[in-house]
Parts: structure tokens; C-alpha cells; sequence
């Protein structure tokens, strides 16, 4: 999604090409950032680049030639993780290894509702997503079943052809179930 990738690629041609576009609308910002930002923003974040959302994404592959019916845009299962950060656009020590040690700082959904319940919980209103910090640090970004359903229903409202899923076995809770899968289908089995 990023444009520098984009000016360097025949879109139009592609689209011709192939039957399907997958987009990989998630690892905008992550720990090799100087600050903390979102994931996977549906809308710009208000800071860095206005480029890294998933909106500005399909925009620009429409704009280059993208046959919507094609698109399919990237549901992460997963989140990205800050050591030491409570807010986004802040400075940070990189991706938190010493609490999402289990997943390498990039913790699967599962684990990161695991931890929920001693964290603060924030929904961002520019980006349409979630985060979630400790009160001594330590912050994770990621969708949860809201972030997930408003991405749905923007596939839906732009005529896009559906989804790819990173990864399928992020979303499997300790009970079997699949929070994220469900609000999905539940969406496209039901608009309203």
C-alpha cells in the first residue's frame, strides 16, 4: 500500500491480469517507527503519513487502474506492540517482547483479549480501531470485533471484493471461538 511501492507497479495491468488484488492493509506502523501509531487504520491517523490507511490504500490502487471488483483488503488478526508507550504518537522502546513475549511483540488476538481486563482500553475515532495500554506502559494496537465489522461494512459500501486474513488462528479464543470470523460473516449475512 505504500505509494512509493504503488508508483513502481502497473495497475492497471495487473488488474487485468489477475483475478484477485490482495491488499496487505496492516503493518502501517509498528515498532520500527520512531512513534507509536496504528496497525491497521481504516482512516488516516491524524499524524505520519496520510498514505497508511486502508481507505487511502484502495484509493490509490482505484486510482491506478484497480478494478474494485478485485480488491480485497487485509483483516489483521494480530496486533502491533510499543514497550513503554500509553498513547499514540509517542516515543517508544521498540515492540514489547517482555509482555507479548509469547508472539515476538506481535501478539495474536487471543493473547491480546487474554490481557484485556488489566489494560485500559481506548477506541480511536480517527482511525476506527482499537488500542489498549498498561497504566506502567506498554501499548497494543489492533482490531477488535468493532474494528473488524466497520472494515467489513467499508468492503460492503465500496463494492470491493471481500478479504484476506492475517492470520486465521489469531482470532481462535482458549473457548473455540472466533470473535473476529463471526462479526465478519455476521456483517455480510446482515448489512444493517
Amino acid at each position: 500500500c505504500g505509494p512509493r511501492h504503488l508508483s513502481n507497479m502497473d495497475i492497471r495491468h495487473t488488474s487485468q491480469t489477475l483475478s484477485e488484488l490482495n491488499l496487505m492493509t496492516y503493518d502501517f506502523h509498528g515498532a520500527w517507527d520512531k512513534t507509536t501509531g496504528v496497525n491497521a487504520p481504516l482512516y488516516y491517523q491524524g499524524f505520519g503519513d496520510e498514505e497508511f490507511n486502508v481507505e487511502a490504500c484502495v484509493e490509490n490502487w482505484i486510482a491506478g487502474g484497480g478494478s474494485r471488483d478485485k480488491i480485497n483488503i487485509g483483516l489483521p488478526f494480530y496486533g502491533r506492540s510499543f514497550e513503554g508507550a500509553t498513547g499514540l504518537n509517542q516515543e517508544h522502546g521498540g515492540a514489547d517482547k517482555a509482555i507479548w513475549g509469547i508472539d515476538d511483540g506481535t501478539p495474536q488476538f487471543f493473547n491480546i483479549m487474554s490481557k484485556l481486563p488489566s489494560m485500559t482500553q481506548v477506541w480511536d475515532e480517527k482511525t476506527w480501531t482499537q488500542y489498549a495500554f498498561f497504566e506502567n506502559g506498554g501499548l497494543v494496537s489492533f482490531d477488535n470485533e468493532n474494528a473488524i465489522c466497520a472494515k467489513t461494512e467499508f468492503v460492503q459500501k465500496h463494492n470491493l471484493n471481500g478479504f484476506i486474513v492475517w492470520e486465521l488462528t489469531g482470532d481462535i479464543l482458549e473457548d473455540l471461538s472466533t470473535p473476529l470470523l463471526d462479526v465478519v460473516n455476521e456483517k455480510l449475512m446482515n448489512p444493517n
